[in-house]
C-alpha cells in the first residue's frame, strides 16, 4: 500500500469545490477499446512482450521525474543520474495519486497554479520531461505508476474525456463487499481500510464513519466506471510518453474478497480478477493503438489456483522491514515467490525494490530511519548480490518514496521523501558503484572496453585537417556507445604530450589496463560496423565541413575529403552525402542546415567551429564530442554573421553548452555575451580539446574537496597578495592549465586556479587528478557558477545560479571569480550574494574597476589589480602598491596561462617584493585573502565602535571638566571675599 503526502496541501486544495475552472479540452473517448479491433497486431507481439524487459541491466527508481524544482534541480540534473546509473528502466517516474490537471492553468487561483508549477504535477510538464530525456536516452524505459486503491471522494476527472465526477457518484464506485451478498457492510470495510490509509482517525467507530468526511474510499475495480477512471489515468500517462505501467495493489480486491469468504473460487473473487484482466488487456490494446507495446506490471497474486491470470509483463516484489532491519534476506520466502511467479507468468521479469507506506514501519521507513548510512549503503550491497543470484533485479532507490508520517531523519532536513544524494542518506555513491557494476556484466570486450582495459590509440600528431576530420568523425560514432578509441595530441611543450600522460594517468587508477596504437584504416575496419556511410564536404567552401560534422552525429557518418573517398569506399563503405558545389556561400549551407539537419540535433550542445583556412586546425579537437553528443555545428562569425547564430540559439534548451570558440579571440567576449542573451552556457574548446568523448566517459566518482581557510588573523601593515592563474574551459583541463600545474616548483608559493565545475560533466577523471595532486598551497576557486555567462546579459539568472550551486558544492568551491564585461550591475551583485553559499567573488577580468573591494550582504567582492603576462607583473605590482599609502592592502595578482607562465616566474616575483618591502608582503591563497578581508572589517567595525563610544564620552567628559572649573572657580572667588 502507498501513501504519498508530498503534495498533499495542494493537491487536497485543487480537488476542493470550485478550483477547476474547466475540464480538459474534449477528446474522443478512447477508455473502452475492444479487442477485435487489434486482434491482427496483437498475437506477435504478445509473444515478446517481456523481451524488452529481459534485457534491463539496470533498473533504478526516481519518482517522479518532474518535480526537482523544490530540491533545487532541473531536468539536465535529472538526465546526469540517469547518465551516471546508466538506467535502463525508471521505476515509477511518474506517480497518479492525486488528481492531476492537464496544465496549472486549470486551477483557479494563481497561488494554485505556481504551487502545480514549481512541483511539476501536471500533465503537460510529464510529457516535456519525457519527451526531453528520450531526446537524449531514447532506448530507456520510463515506467509510470498508477494507483487501483484510491478513488478521492469529493472530485476526480478522467483526463481522456474531461468528465469531472464528484460526491456521491464516487460514492458509488466504492467497494461494497455486499453487492456480493458477503456479510459486511459497505461502511465497515470502508472504514477499516480509511484507517490503515490514515484518511480517518485509528480509534474511529466505523458506525460513525461518514463517506460525506473521507478524503478518499476503496474502489470497485468491477465497477466499469471506475475501470474507465483508473484506464483514463493509465492512458494518459502512455499519450504522455511513458513505456510502461505498474499498477500499485492491483490485485488487492481479489485478495481481500477471498479473506472475506474463505473461498477463492467465489464469485466475487472471480469477477474481480477477470476485471483485472479486462484492465490489463485494455492498456496493452490502447499502446498498440498508439504504435508501441506497453509493459504492465504490478506485485504477485497470491491465490493458489486461479482461474486466469492478467497478461503482466513484470512483477514486483519487495524485501519486509523486518529483512531490512536485521539485513538478513530470507532465502526461502524469495524461492517461494519465484516460483509463484513462473507458475502464473512463466519467465517474466521480477524487480525488487523498497517499498513504503504511510508510516516508518515499512521497509523504506525502516531503511532509511532506522539504518545508518553506512548501513544503508551495506544493506544496498548485500541485497544487490542475492537478488543477483536469484535471477531478481534490484531497483537502486535513487530518489522517491515516502519516509513515513513520524520520519525525523528527513532527505536535505525538511524533505520526507527519500533522496540518495541527500547527506542524511548518502547512497548514490554506492548506487553508481552497483549499477556500473551491473552494467558491464555479461557484455563483450568489444562492448565493455573498460572491463578489456585495452584502448585503441589513433596517433594523430602531426597529422592534417583531413585526418583529424575523419579520424574524430569515427571516434565520436564509436565513443557514444562505448569508449574504445583514443588519439595522441600535440602539447606546446610537454614531452610526454598530455593526451599521452592522461592514458598513463588513467592506467594508473585501474580504469584502463593499458593501450595499443593502431592505424586508422584499420581502426575504421574495425569499427565499420558503427558506420552508416560517408559524407563528402567540399574543400572550396570550408562552411560545408561544420555541415559534415552535424551530419556525421545525426546519421553515423565518417567525414571524409575528396581524397579520401576511394580508400574508404575500398573498406566497404558508401556515400551518402555529397557536399561538393552544392551550395552557393556559407551562408547558404547554414541555412539549409537550420531547415533540414539542426531540427535532428541536439539541443543541450552547440559548437561553433570556424573552419577558415588557418583557423579551422586549431579549432577541430571538440568535434569528437560533438558528433558522440549529436550536437549541431556553425562555422559562422560572430564578428559579422551574429543574426543568423542567433536563429540558432533561439531554438536550443535553456541552459545548452555553447562549445567551441569564434575565429578570433577578439570576439571571445562578445560571443560570451550572445550566447548569454540566449540563456546559453559557455564552454571554451580549441586547440587543445581532444578525447572529450573518451574523457567525459571515464568512470571517476564527480566528488571533490578541498580545505578552505577564511578563519585568518589580518595584521593591518601587511600587504596581502594572491596569485590567481587564469583561464577556463576544456583546453585548461586537458592541458595541465597549459602544463604549468607541472612546471617546477609547484607548492613553494601559494597559487589559486580558476576552475568551471561544469568540467566535471566532460572530464570527472582528469578533474579528480588536480584534486589527487594539488599541495597545501594549491587552492580552486570558481570560474563562474558551472558555464560562463555574462550575468547581465543572462535572462534565467537566479535559476542558473541556483543550478550552479550544485557544482559549487560538488567541487567545494567558496570563492567565485567572473567578469561582467566592464559592467556593474546592483542586480548581479545582489542575486550572486543571496543565492551562493560562497564567502566571496573575485570579480572582474583584472583592473575593470577603481574599487579595491567592497561588501554585498556580508559577502567579499574584490577587484584584482592584474590580469597577464607574469613578465610585466611585478612592476605593475610595485606601481599600485607605491600608489597606495593605506595599509593593509589586498591584492589578487592574475597570471593569464596563455602567455605559458612557469613557477619559477611567480617565485622570482615573489622574491622581488619581498627584497623591496621586507616583511610587509604576506602571500596567501584567494580563500586567504577573503577571510583577511572580512576579519579586516569586524576591526574597522570594532575600531568603528570605539570611536562612536568616545565620541559620546566626549561631551559628558568636557561637561564634568566645565563643572569642575565653574565649582572651583566659586570657591576661589568665595574663599577671596
Amino acid at each position: 500500500m502507498h501513501y504519498k503526502v508530498l503534495l498533499a496541501v495542494l493537491m487536497m486544495i485543487m480537488i476542493g469545490s470550485g478550483t477547476i475552472q474547466s475540464a480538459v479540452p474534449k477528446q474522443y473517448n478512447t477508455a473502452n477499446i475492444h479487442a477485435k479491433e487489434i486482434v491482427s497486431v496483437t498475437d506477435c507481439n504478445i509473444l515478446n512482450r517481456s523481451e524488452g524487459l529481459l534485457k534491463v541491466k539496470v533498473a533504478i527508481l526516481y519518482e517522479p521525474i518532474t518535480r526537482y524544482r523544490p530540491f533545487n534541480r532541473t531536468i539536465e540534473d535529472i538526465i546526469r543520474v540517469l547518465n551516471e546509473t546508466k538506467a535502463d528502466f525508471v521505476f515509477r517516474c511518474f506517480w497518479r495519486w492525486y488528481p492531476c490537471p492537464e496544465t496549472p492553468e486549470q486551477l483557479s487561483t494563481e497561488f494554485l497554479r505556481e504551487k502545480c508549477r514549481y512541483v511539476g504535477y501536471y500533465y503537460e510538464h510529464l510529457k516535456e520531461v519525457i519527451s526531453t530525456i528520450k531526446a537524449s536516452l531514447p532506448d530507456i524505459i520510463l515506467c509510470g505508476a498508477i494507483p487501483a486503491q484510491i478513488l478521492h471522494s469529493r472530485k476526480v476527472w478522467n483526463p481522456i474525456t474531461g468528465e469531472v465526477i464528484e460526491y456521491p457518484k464516487t460514492w458509488e464506485m466504492a467497494l461494497d463487499p455486499k453487492k456480493w451478498n458477503i456479510p459486511i457492510e459497505k461502511e465497515k470495510f470502508q472504514c477499516w481500510f480509511a484507517k490503515t490509509h490514515f484518511w480517518v482517525s485509528r480509534d474511529l467507530n466505523w458506525h460513525d464513519y461518514d463517506p460525506t468526511k473521507v478524503d478518499a474510499y476503496f474502489p470497485d475495480i468491477t465497477n466499469p466506471k471506475f475501470q474507465e477512471l483508473l484506464l483514463s489515468w493509465a492512458y494518459k500517462q502512455i499519450d504522455c510518453g511513458v513505456d510502461a505501467i505498474w499498477i500499485d495493489m492491483l490485485f488487492a480486491q481479489v485478495h481481500f474478497l477471498a479473506k472475506m469468504t474463505g473461498d477463492e473460487n467465489h464469485i466475487a473473487v472471480r469477477e474481480s480478477l477477470k476485471a483485472v484482466c479486462r484492465i490489463v488487456d485494455a492498456i496493452h490494446e490502447y499502446g498498440l493503438l498508439k504504435g508501441r507495446y506497453i509493459y504492465v506490471g504490478s506485485w504477485p497474486l497470491s491465490l493458489k489456483s486461479p482461474p486466469e491470470v492478467p497478461k503482466l509483463d513484470f512483477v514486483t516484489i519487495s524485501p519486509t522491514s523486518r529483512e531490512i532491519l536485521y539485513m538478513d534476506l530470507n532465502e526461502t520466502r524469495y524461492d517461494t515467490i519465484i516460483k509463484v511467479v513462473k507458475n502464473l507468468w512463466g519467465e517474466v521479469p521480477i524487480f525488487a525494490f523498497i517499498d513504503w507506506a504511510a508510516t516508518t514501519r515499512t521497509p523504506l521507513g525502516v531503511f532509511s530511519q532506522n539504518l545508518t548510512r553506512e548501513q544503508q549503503c551495506e544493506f544496498l550491497r548485500m541485497a544487490d548480490e542475492f537478488f543477483q543470484s536469484k535471477g531478481i533485479n534490484f531497483i537502486y532507490p535513487v530518489h522517491g518514496g515516502f519516509l513515513g508520517i513520524n520520519a525525523t531523519i528527513k532527505a536535505f532536513g525538511k524533505f520526507n521523501t527519500y533522496d540518495s544524494q541527500a547527506p542524511e542518506f548518502d547512497t548514490y555513491k554506492t548506487i553508481l558503484e552497483l549499477a556500473y557494476k551491473k552494467a558491464l556484466k555479461g557484455a563483450s570486450s568489444e562492448e565493455n572496453p573498460w572491463k578489456e582495459g585495452i584502448v585503441n590509440v589513433i596517433d594523430l600528431r602531426g597529422s592534417n585537417l583531413e585526418t583529424r576530420l575523419m579520424v574524430l568523425s569515427l571516434q565520436g560514432i564509436v565513443n557514444r556507445r562505448k569508449p574504445s578509441i583514443y588519439v595522441l595530441w600535440e602539447s606546446a611543450h610537454l614531452r610526454p604530450t598530455a593526451s599521452e600522460r592522461w592514458l598513463e594517468y588513467y592506467r594508473s587508477k585501474g580504469w584502463i589496463r593499458g593501450y595499443r596504437i593502431i592505424d586508422m584504416y584499420d581502426a575504421i575496419e574495425k569499427y565499420k560496423h558503427y558506420l552508416k556511410g560517408i559524407v563528402v564536404y567540399d574543400p572550396e567552401l570550408p562552411a560545408t565541413i561544420n555541415l559534415a560534422v552535424s551530419l556525421a552525429g545525426v546519421e553515423d557518418l565518417i567525414i571524409a575529403h575528396p581524397d579520401m573517398l576511394e580508400r574508404l569506399m575500398e573498406l566497404g563503405l558508401e556515400v551518402k552525402y555529397d557536399l561538393r558545389n552544392k551550395f552557393k556561400d556559407r551562408i547558404d549551407a547554414h541555412r539549409w542546415q537550420l531547415e533540414n539537419v539542426f531540427p535532428r540535433c541536439s539541443r543541450d550542445l552547440i559548437n561553433l567551429f570556424p573552419t577558415m583556412k588557418g583557423v579551422a586546425i586549431y579549432r577541430v579537437s571538440i568535434i569528437d564530442y560533438v558528433i558522440a553528443s549529436k550536437g549541431c555545428s556553425i562555422g559562422l562569425s560572430v564578428g559579422s554573421d551574429s543574426p543568423l547564430i542567433g536563429e540558432y540559439y533561439s531554438k536550443m534548451n535553456r541552459f545548452a553548452i555553447a562549445i567551441g570558440y569564434p575565429e578570433d579571440p577578439k570576439w571571445e567576449r562578445a560571443w560570451v555575451s550572445l550566447t548569454s542573451k540566449y540563456g546559453l552556457l559557455n564552454l571554451l574548446a580549441t586547440a587543445f580539446s581532444p578525447n572529450f568523448s573518451f574523457h567525459s566517459k571515464v568512470p571517476a566518482k564527480k566528488e571533490y574537496r578541498q580545505e578552505h581557510r577564511f578563519e585568518v588573523k589580518v595584521d593591518p601593515g601587511k600587504i596581502y597578495i594572491a596569485f590567481a592563474v587564469s583561464d577556463l574551459g576544456l583546453n585548461v583541463m586537458q592541458d595541465f592549465y597549459y602544463e604549468m600545474w607541472l612546471s617546477e616548483g609547484r607548492g613553494e608559493v601559494p597559487v589559486s586556479w580558476w576552475l568551471d565545475p561544469i568540467v566535471t560533466d566532460f572530464c570527472p577523471g582528469i578533474v579528480q587528478y588536480y584534486y589527487e595532486t594539488k599541495t597545501p598551497n594549491d587552492y580552486f576557486f570558481s570560474a563562474h557558477v558551472g558555464g560562463r555567462i555574462r550575468p547581465s546579459d543572462f535572462p534565467y539568472l537566479e535559476k542558473y545560479l541556483h543550478r550552479g550551486q550544485k557544482y559549487l558544492d560538488r567541487c567545494s568551491l567558496k570563492v567565485v571569480a567572473f567578469s561582467n564585461h566592464n559592467k556593474k550591475d546592483e542586480r548581479v551583485f545582489r542575486l550572486y550574494s543571496r543565492i551562493l553559499k560562497v564567502e566571496g567573488f573575485s570579480f572582474g577580468f583584472g583592473p575593470e574597476f577603481e574599487e579595491d573591494y567592497w561588501f554585498v550582504d556580508d559577502k567579499v567582492w574584490i577587484v584584482p589589480r592584474y590580469m597577464g603576462d607574469p613578465k610585466t607583473l611585478y612592476d605593475a605590482l610595485v606601481k599600485y602598491i607605491d600608489s597606495k599609502s593605506k595599509r593593509p592592502l589586498f591584492i589578487i595578482a592574475g597570471i593569464g596561462l596563455w602567455y605559458y607562465p612557469k613557477f619559477k616566474d611567480l617565485i622570482g616575483i615573489k622574491r622581488k617584493l619581498e627584497e623591496k618591502y621586507g616583511d610587509q608582503v604576506v602571500f596567501c591563497r584567494v580563500d586567504e585573502l577573503i577571510g583577511a578581508i572580512k576579519h579586516y572589517k569586524l576591526l574597522e567595525e570594532e575600531s568603528a565602535r570605539k570611536a562612536g563610544r568616545l565620541r559620546l564620552l566626549l561631551p559628558i567628559v568636557i561637561v564634568i571638566v566645565v563643572l569642575l572649573l565653574v565649582s572651583f572657580y566659586f570657591k576661589i572667588k568665595k574663599y577671596k571675599t
